[in-house]
């Protein structure tokens, strides 16, 4: 269903349902949000559908099942808990998923995330707070009041619901529990080394006061010359600003952008390119997952015969599309591509020259 068919129906829906896929899961949130934000006008629509479709048993038993969720009240209130704390999720795990994510900053997200989740269950001195107590968001805890406040006049019915709305409540501090224990299962592994790349920001490496000493930096295995922790301590006493890397763009809080341009300053170069291959460290592996992803998008089931040559330059040219934000219309063919576009592309096998000449324009569009 999408905005289009809402309106034919008279039915006003604000955006398009986005379809949900196990390989694109941060849509979660957006899709529950959309569910929420048109709750009664879906309702309203399943009704009409179970009504229309008496020839189709299979379809109105479905569009029955719907409508019956849809107009259970318990089932609206545990979406209104759910639906922030899934998105709040979608939010950090996208901040893992970016290209060139600043550790710094990551590591600063994932403490405060598990601090928070924390923080809506317990105390501050570590005890477990009261069902009343504990923070189920403003929209749900409004949401229970309102349902409740509806059978005021009705003392066994109000008490009936008081139990269901309890019962609720028991459910989604089950989901805050588990979901408090899954991130500290997650974060033994993860926060120490976000923890040792945050050393690395220019904020803290450039603080006069309170810079880290230089073993407290992360990987010092990859530390290839005794320079580098020469350069390290002389690093507070130069203006970086007028750096030559940095005349132009000014100081950069980035990470990444930080230590390239000191990897472009003569008498840095080591320490440029010891910080360089730590921040190699991905943070996820979204990146590979791309991959995997362009690899099953180009090698469909019509080309199956594609062989394996030829799928590694068309994922290399896709990759580097992608990276440079550029588009295939930008490509520009060489005289040696237009050269192999011979007959020997079709009629006969390509010897271990030919791979090295395909190799070398692959290598020269790169």
């Amino acid at each position: 269903m999408n905005a289009d068919s809402g309106l034919q129906s008279g039915v006003s829906v604000q955006t398009p349902f986005e379809r949900l896929s196990t390989t694109r899961w941060l849509v979660r949130g957006k899709v529950m949000g959309n569910i929420l934000a048109n709750w009664e006008e879906l309702l309203g629509y399943f009704m009409v559908v179970e009504q229309s479709l008496k020839s189709q048993p299979d379809a109105k038993f479905k569009a029955r099942l719907l409508k019956e969720m849809l107009n259970d009240r318990f089932n609206f209130l545990l979406l209104h808990f759910a639906t922030p704390v899934v998105q709040e999720f979608e939010r950090l795990n996208a901040l893992f998923q970016t290209d060139k994510a600043d550790p710094h900053k990551l590591y600063k997200e994932l403490e405060l995330h598990h601090k928070s989740l924390i923080s809506r269950i317990y105390t501050t001195d570590g005890k477990k707070k009261e069902l009343e107590d504990v923070e189920f968001g403003y929209k749900f805890t409004n949401e229970c009041s309102k349902y409740v406040l509806e059978f005021v006049a009705n003392e066994q019915q109000r008490q009936s619901v008081e139990e269901r709305v309890r019962h609720t409540k028991e459910r989604c501090l089950s989901m805050l529990e588990v979901a408090c224990e899954q991130v500290k299962l997650r974060l033994p592994s993860t926060k120490d080394m976000f923890k040792g790349l945050s050393q690395l920001s220019p904020a803290k490496v450039l603080n006069q006061v309170d810079k880290p000493a230089f073993s407290s930096l992360p990987f010092l295995h990859l530390v290839k010359s005794d320079l580098v922790e020469d350069q390290y301590r002389r690093l507070t006493f130069i203006d970086w600003s007028d750096a030559e890397a940095f005349k132009t763009t000014g100081l950069p809080s980035d990470t990444h952008t930080f230590w390239f341009g000191v990897m472009k300053t003569p008498g840095y170069e080591e320490l440029g390119q010891y910080v360089m291959n730590c921040l190699i460290v991905p943070s996820s592996n979204a990146v590979i997952e791309r991959v995997f992803s362009l690899v099953t998008a180009t090698k469909t089931k019509p080309r199956n015969r594609m062989g394996v040559l030829c799928l590694d330059a068309i994922i290399r040219i896709k990759s580097h599309l992608q990276q440079r934000s550029k588009c295939c219309k930008d490509f520009v063919a060489t005289s040696k591509m237009i050269a192999l576009h011979n007959t020997k592309v079709l009629y006969t096998k390509s010897d271990e020259k030919d791979e090295e000449q395909q190799e070398e324009c692959i290598q020269q569009f790169l």
